[in-house]
């Protein structure tokens, strides 16, 4: 029984171990919300209603808010217009497809798992998975699809 409760623990408080750091950090895409668009402001309320702890960021020109919802951390992009384009959220490991999880026994067994989240396209539906992993002193993010592919890998260090 302990054993199940530290792999269920472990993961989370490292997600938001991980997720504190960056907002007690000074990032350089790091934003103050009196420089969001009152349009994005008013969609993320709309969205997300309750939400008051923001952490903003812009992102390749699109405008990303960090919150906690629903006891999940999530963050949402937005264009300048106030639409919603992406949203990602915290999810435990059994929350990953099979095929996500049988990639990361298979080819990954030698990486720390830290955390997993869930990315999804607002336009087009499609979905994504996100796993941080750290291998030594390198912390990476890996991108897959529901089946497992890897569409992409992030090396983290350096960020916040």
């Amino acid at each position: 029984m302990k054993k199940s409760i530290l792999l269920f623990a472990l993961p989370l408080l490292a997600f938001f171990a991980c997720k504190k750091a960056k907002t007690n950090c000074t990032d350089p895409d790091q934003i103050k919300e009196a420089d969001v668009p009152a349009a994005v402001i008013t969609s993320l309320h709309n969205a997300y209603p309750g939400v008051s702890t923001i952490d903003w960021f812009l992102e390749n020109g699109s405008y990303e808010a960090t919150f906690s919802f629903n006891n999940a951390q999530t963050s949402a992009l937005f264009n300048a217009s106030g639409i919603r384009t992406e949203e990602e959220t915290e999810i435990l490991v059994d929350k990953l497809p099979m095929p996500v999880k049988d990639k990361l026994a298979a080819n990954y067994s030698d990486y720390t798992q830290l955390n997993y989240a869930k990315i999804v396209n607002l336009a087009s539906g499609a979905v994504k998975y996100e796993v941080e992993m750290k291998k030594g002193n390198v912390r990476m993010d890996f991108i897959f699809d529901p089946m497992g592919v890897l569409l992409e890998q992030v090396a983290l260090d350096g960020e916040c």
